[in-house]
């Protein structure tokens, strides 16, 4: 996926469906048996009750992805370390550790 394009991916694989987040809106419109994104929000003057129901349909989508937000957040978490997995080597010989009595 990183390599290919995902409408790629999806145009290669059609029994591949995903639920995707608002930033990928065009590619559910392009591929709208495949890809489910949230629904649009109504207009300024609709019913009470439209509103409510875009706001429960909305709810319910973000609930099917949360385990996956989840997943993607726990490997950014890690990403802050991976920048210093190199400086092991030399971190022995850059800090000077001072014996007990000299720390005051």
């Amino acid at each position: 996926m990183r390599t290919e394009s995902i409408a790629e991916q999806l145009c290669l694989h059609p029994q591949v469906k995903a639920k995707v987040d608002e930033g990928y809106r065009s590619l559910a419109n392009d591929f709208p048996n495949q890809d489910q994104a949230p629904p649009r929000k109504p207009k300024d003057k609709v019913p009470l009750g439209e509103n409510s129901a875009w706001r429960e349909a909305r709810r319910r989508q973000s609930s099917a992805r949360i385990c996956v937000e989840h997943s993607i957040g726990e490997e950014k978490k890690w990403r802050p370390l991976q920048r210093h997995l190199g400086w092991r080597e030399s971190y022995a010989v850059s800090v000077h550790v001072f014996p007990h009595d000299e720390w005051f």
